[in-house]
């Protein structure tokens, strides 16, 4: 007899079987309970946590002639008939794979059909993201007024490109990832039904792998379970080995030569995994998690191991962010090992620039009118009746001081505000100086010190204290645009009298 997986072994078949989604299970037993089934339903997610086992459920339950408690029973013939391959009341489409409009125009056809067995005809549509738009709003109207005796049941990874009509016709359960303890639970579980003995340390590890996916888990797990004999016990050393992946210890060292600027402590380390196989993805995902724990443990005001306690939260940002970039390349990128010994080698390169005396700004007195270093000696003149901040601002040289702001950003190792600064627009005004951000650097709002660190990077760039305001581009051209606006005399009088008053201009 062929092997069976283990994911396909232990497929919930009850909704108590479902792990980690009691809630969902609570309300769907509940409408079956209580003979209040909808007519769509769409269960979003990540991958492997139950949304088509829970549709599978969900659709013998409805069926079923004697449901206790909301579940199916499995006796009657009903269950029985459901459960076989030959079945036509459950149709399950892999929408990856169906679609295009052809086969939601077949699907509309054989809706009309009444079910050969239960109450319902049940369509499962998993990756239901995945149909072209022809294809959606061939199946709206449809979904919208099926058939009493049809259910649907959608399922999707990513519901957000579902069109809004189709979400609105459909009642939605998010299904959420599991915890590590209810991953390493379940596994567990699985373990002693199959005589397969694992460390309690290797079952953690694996667990931690399957990133909140129930069904990942369990393949991870049916990949080690071979590393030894039945009966023998599996250690978390053999499990670190097998799926290529690197230690504590070797992510300290490497986090400490990229932290302390050791380039050559780094190569040799990451020579050393060369030559036992470990996985760059794994690698980069888990130095990217390590140096993630040390953000939150800084943020958190708990202690650090001494490499880190000079590092600030901007730099690990930094760090974070080059590393999850280069992770994603590697999905599409054949040259791995090249890529991760680059991005590893180049944050833990010391910075060598040479950097140009900057030339001092003048003191700033109450006659004389603020200037920045370097000034350009071009007096400006504000257009009037423009309240334009770029009309407005005092004529300097944005191109120098970005250059200037940038470099001392790098030197002083603030490498968000450093890439920030060098999208960024300075205008120099006599209010202060806005500096213009793109809104996809929002974020740098919430960090630690944002506005601390950029005021010093300014007042060391200008040479003299200044209002400095960080603007979003959106929300500084809104301010423009409010500020800019004229107002009619028609408007004026409305603001004081109301609109209910008659206001007609004498000629």
């Amino acid at each position: 007899m062929s092997y069976l997986a283990l994911y396909r072994k232990y497929r919930p078949k009850f909704f108590r079987d479902v792990v980690g989604q009691e809630m969902v299970s609570r309300v769907l037993k509940n409408q079956i309970i209580s003979d209040n089934v909808g007519h769509a339903y769409l269960f979003s997610g990540i991958r492997g946590i139950g949304k088509t086992s829970i549709a599978k459920i969900f659709s013998r339950a409805v069926n079923c002639e004697n449901p206790v408690d909301g579940e199916p029973c499995g006796e009657c013939e009903v269950c029985k008939s459901l459960s076989l391959p030959s079945q036509t009341d459950i149709l399950e489409i892999d929408a990856a794979s169906n679609r295009g409009i052809d086969e939601i125009r077949n699907l509309k056809e054989s809706v009309e059909y009444f079910p050969n067995i239960g109450k319902y005809k049940v369509y499962i549509i998993d990756e239901v993201h995945m149909l072209t738009k022809e294809a959606f709003n061939a199946l709206l109207k449809t979904l919208e007024e099926p058939p009493e005796h049809v259910l649907f049941l959608l399922a999707t990874t990513e519901p957000e490109r579902l069109p809004a009509t189709i979400l609105s016709r459909c009642q939605q359960f998010l299904i959420r990832p599991l915890s590590e303890d209810q991953i390493k639970e379940n596994l567990k579980s699985i373990t002693d039904k199959e005589g397969i003995v694992f460390e309690d340390a290797a079952l953690d590890e694996i667990a931690k792998r399957a990133r909140g996916s129930m069904r990942d888990g369990i393949s991870l797990l049916d990949q080690c379970a071979d590393l030894k004999m039945r009966g023998e016990t599996i250690s978390l050393k053999e499990v670190r080995e097998f799926l290529g992946i690197s230690s504590g210890e070797e992510l300290e060292r490497i986090a400490s030569a990229v932290v302390g600027k050791k380039p050559q402590e780094l190569l040799e380390v990451l020579t050393e995994l060369r030559t036992q196989g470990k996985s760059d993805q794994i690698l980069l995902e888990d130095l990217a998690g390590y140096f993630k724990e040390i953000l939150e443990k800084k943020i958190q005001n708990e202690p650090v191991a001494d490499a880190f306690k000079n590092v600030s939260s901007d730099t690990l940002y930094t760090y974070i962010e080059q590393i999850v970039d280069s992770h994603a390349k590697l999905r599409f990128n054949e040259l791995g090992q090249i890529l991760t010994d680059t991005t590893l080698l180049l944050l833990s390169s010391p910075k060598e620039k040479v950097y140009e005396p900057v030339r001092e700004a003048p003191v700033q007195t109450k006659e004389s009118t603020p200037k920045a270093a370097p000034v350009e000696e071009r007096p400006q003149e504000p257009a009037k009746g423009t309240g334009s901040e770029e009309t407005q601002s005092v004529s300097f040289n944005k191109k120098e001081f970005k250059e200037k702001i940038v470099e001392l950003a790098q030197k002083k190792e603030l490498g968000l505000i450093s890439k920030m600064c060098q999208n960024a627009d300075f205008i120099l005004n006599k209010n202060g100086l806005f500096i213009i951000i793109e809104d996809k650097h929002k974020f740098m709002f919430e960090t630690p010190d944002f506005s601390q660190n950029l005021k010093s990077l300014v007042y060391e760039a200008l040479g003299h204290p200044v209002n400095v305001y960080p603007k979003l581009r959106s929300g500084y051209n809104q301010m423009l645009e409010k500020r800019n606006k004229k107002k009619s005399l028609e408007e004026k009088v409305k603001e004081v009298t109301g609109d209910d008053v008659l206001y007609e201009k004498i000629s």
